[in-house]
């Protein structure tokens, strides 16, 4: 028995030799599990696992869009093949990855893992610069969302930067801060941000990068910092993605030849 959830996430891909985007049709149809839509109610999704049955039900009144049904699906996924899981899940929430339920962390975990194996996004972050271009391109490549992708590259990366949804009233859920990133968001609107000036004009073509003083969306931090703000309206959520890294040499240099 492994000790760690995205060890049965490995296991599998290496199982069914799968490469991303991997295929979770393939998977449900390997370990025979039959995916089905109906209304749930409060719940996203249900495992349900009974003799000669192995199910899982998506909530079809939420009009989940693709990419968090993949990762829906995915995370039940990891409640039936992680031996400690019960055989009877009701999930809420999925993708809350600062959720207190074990359980549901270590579906989340698998998820992120089978979706995004490390092994293979090791190979396409090596000696690359965190940018909203890299985590789109590659989120493309595994066919996950924005945050599914920052999160994985965050986890693994150097640099100094965190991934956060701004939201029109002014609240920021932060998805991850990469290992060396210990700075301390504001509260409230962010008003001179990119994130918010998006919200404010509804832009939804709108991706906008700045090199911008710390000051303006850090506590405590001197106004000679620079930091890099890509922010990118998300239409359909209503809500703004925005990745914030600390300027390097070549980030200065490149807004010094824009003026």
């Amino acid at each position: 028995m492994y000790n760690y959830p995205e060890q049965y996430a490995q296991d599998i891909i290496s199982s069914f030799n799968l490469t991303p985007p991997i295929d979770l049709s393939k998977i449900c149809e390997k370990l025979d599990i039959k995916v089905n839509y109906e209304p749930l109610g409060s719940m996203e999704a249900l495992l349900i696992v009974s003799p000669g049955k192995r199910n899982i039900i998506i909530d079809n009144s939420r009009n989940m869009y693709r990419l968090r049904e993949r990762f829906t699906i995915a995370h039940e996924i990891g409640h039936y093949i992680i031996p400690w899981h019960e055989n009877l899940q009701q999930c809420d929430k999925i993708v809350d990855f600062k959720s207190e339920n074990t359980i549901e962390c270590e579906a989340n975990n698998f998820a992120s893992e089978l979706l995004v194996p490390q092994s293979s996004l090791l190979g396409d972050i090596k000696d690359k610069k965190v940018t909203l271009a890299l985590i789109k391109e590659l989120a493309e490549k595994y066919d996950v969302s924005l945050v599914v992708m920052a999160r994985r590259i965050l986890e693994y990366s150097d640099s100094q930067s965190v991934a956060l949804i701004y939201y029109p009233n002014g609240n920021k859920y932060i998805q991850m801060k990469s290992k060396s990133f210990n700075k301390e968001i504001k509260d409230g609107r962010i008003t001179k941000s990119s994130a918010h000036k998006l919200l404010t004009s509804y832009n939804t073509s709108a991706e906008v990068k700045d090199v911008i003083d710390s000051s303006i969306w850090f506590e405590n931090d001197c106004v000679s910092d620079k930091i890099v703000e890509e922010s990118m309206f998300q239409s359909n959520l209503g809500r703004v993605f925005t990745l914030l890294r600390v300027a390097d040499e070549d980030d200065i240099s490149d807004l010094e030849w824009d003026f």
